[in-house]
């Protein structure tokens, strides 16, 4: 998917947070084509964020939106958020390319015993 249509979303999701005091006392009302586009993100970019696995934290993640919406200075230098984000990136790839290689450890000794077990059941017969 397009980075940028990516970011979009988040903002998308950003300010519906940033709308709603907490999701069990207001309601919206999906009456016009904006709220339904907005939704519509946000359902696709909540995917996105859960399938992180990321620990995101909404409050924390509504402030960014709002800050940058509103003209606040934000709480993290550019630098700062981008080495964060890049540093985050990096683990995740680290941790994928560890359980990968665990598997691979594995497969391979089970392939390494079914073989033995084969051998001797070949030698029974």
């Amino acid at each position: 998917m397009n980075i940028k249509l990516v970011m979009v979303a988040v903002v998308a999701l950003g300010l519906t947070a940033c709308n709603q005091a907490s999701h069990e006392t207001t309601e919206v009302t999906l009456d016009t084509e904006s709220k339904k586009f907005s939704y519509a993100i946000g359902m696709d970019t909540g995917k996105q964020l859960k399938s992180l696995d990321a620990g995101i934290d909404a409050e924390a993640f509504a402030l960014a939106i709002s800050d940058v919406f509103d003209g606040i200075e934000p709480k993290l230098a550019e630098d700062v958020a981008a080495k964060i984000k890049q540093e985050f990136f990096q683990r995740k790839q680290q941790e994928k390319m560890d359980e990968r290689k665990n598997a691979a450890v594995n497969n391979k000794a089970e392939g390494e015993a079914f073989l033995v077990e084969n051998e001797k059941k070949m030698a029974l017969k």
